[in-house]
């Protein structure tokens, strides 16, 4: 069984089973240089819900056909969101 060593948030060493999809995907991407994004709020989509029922704001990935501002290295849907109290 192969391992790689990545670093785990605090800095410090952890040793990733190369089995696990979490250790594969670290193997694979420990080189990878940070990509870090500056995205403004007005760059934001944001989707309304029917019948004013509140909003999406589409950070990463998609929702209903409406691209996320941010570009990520693996596929996920990442959404703020403010729903109507109807209560």
């Amino acid at each position: 069984m192969k391992k790689c060593t990545g670093e785990t948030l605090q800095g410090r060493a952890a040793n990733l089973e190369n089995d696990s999809a979490l250790g594969q995907f670290a193997c694979q991407r420990q080189n990878d240089r940070t990509h870090y994004q500056g995205i403004l709020n007005k760059d934001i989509p944001v989707v309304k819900l029917e019948d004013n029922g509140g909003i999406i704001r589409v950070i990463a990935g998609d929702y209903s056909g409406t691209k996320g501002a941010a570009n990520t290295f693996t596929a996920i849907n990442l959404w703020g969101y403010a729903i109507e109290d109807r209560a």
